[in-house]
């Protein structure tokens, strides 16, 4: 079984994500996903890095906000997913618009564009 490499990180990045966790830009669970550190890491860097006072504790957000923000990102989502369908269908009838002048020698959108 190989063991992770380990990973150094810059003190400026410490810093960096420190101030965006007491900012509330970012949730601890996020760096933890996106750079794939543990969270003890974290916690060591809070207690060296923060501004805050290590027994404080502050509430980010509500669970009502986080369940409205986990709808709102899942039709955000959705939203994304039907624009990329109407681009490819816009693309695709742009093609055919093409395809079609190209066939009968005529520039179709000159002659129909009710602009």
């Amino acid at each position: 079984m190989k063991s992770k490499p380990r990973q150094k990180y810059s003190e400026a990045f410490k810093k960096d994500k420190v101030k965006l966790l007491e900012s509330g830009e970012v949730r601890l669970v996020d760096l933890v996903k996106m750079y794939g550190m543990s969270y003890p890491t974290l916690y060591k860097w809070k207690k060296k890095y923060g501004t805050l006072p290590a027994c404080d504790t502050i509430v980010l957000e509500k669970d009502s906000e986080y369940k409205k923000n986990k709808e709102l990102r899942k039709k955000i989502s959705q939203m994304e997913g039907l624009l990329g369908r109407q681009q490819m269908e816009l693309d695709y009838y742009k093609q055919v618009i093409k395809q079609a002048a190209d066939h009968f020698q005529i520039d179709i959108e000159k002659k129909f564009c009710t602009k």
